[in-house]
């Protein structure tokens, strides 16, 4: 049995998801000095907030008014471009969500099982029996949108995710019309009558 054992990073050196987040975040990004910060609370605009606890070296805060957590100092929308688009996201894509997908599983491995998603689709308190515009935000290659549309077919489904990879393979896999870029891109959608986020508002 070969035991793997941990290498000093250096940068351009990327073997894991850490090494990935030390180059981009810390070596390209000047993280922290780089990075934008938050003076107030980007949710409610409130604060005081105070500092929650740390994922891969990234400090994140939490607001005493709202509890929301999120990161502070926080990226740039270019660095989450580079982010969202360099090795480890694509990779997921195509080589974890890709092939499930094609099986006819489940295919976002950050998403919740379709029975939490079930319930949290039954509890809510929007008219099914109106038909809209559902926007899936952060919805990687599309397996919650494509559930949606299963449910909904009278519904216009469409995701908007940071990974372009994520994008082309939702329109492949599942037909999912896709959205790239931010509100503005958005915006020209017209009203929407649902907007969901599964793992996003922490980013």
């Amino acid at each position: 049995m070969t035991t793997f054992v941990p290498q000093p990073f250096t940068p351009g050196t990327i073997r894991t998801l850490e090494d990935e987040i030390q180059q981009v975040c810390f070596v390209e990004g000047h993280y922290p000095e780089g990075w934008p910060v938050h003076e107030r609370c980007p949710c409610c605009d409130g604060g005081p907030s105070v500092h929650a606890f740390e994922k891969h070296g990234l400090a994140h805060s939490v607001c005493r008014s709202c509890d929301f957590v999120y990161m502070n100092p926080y990226p740039s929308e270019a660095l989450l471009d580079r982010i969202y688009n360099a090795a480890y996201y694509p990779a997921v894509r195509k080589f974890v969500e890709l092939p499930k997908a094609r099986r006819g599983e489940n295919a976002t491995l950050f998403a919740a099982p379709d029975a939490v998603l079930d319930r949290l689709f039954e509890a809510s308190s929007v008219d099914y029996q109106n038909p809209g515009i559902w926007l899936d935000v952060g919805g990687g290659i599309g397996s919650f949108a494509a559930h949606v549309r299963q449910r909904l077919p009278a519904w216009e489904v469409c995701l908007n995710d940071m990974n372009k990879d994520a994008l082309a393979l939702a329109h492949e896999v599942y037909g999912i019309r896709t959205i790239a870029g931010g509100p503005a891109e958005i915006a020209a959608l017209g009203e929407l009558a649902v907007i969901s986020l599964i793992q996003c508002l922490e980013h």
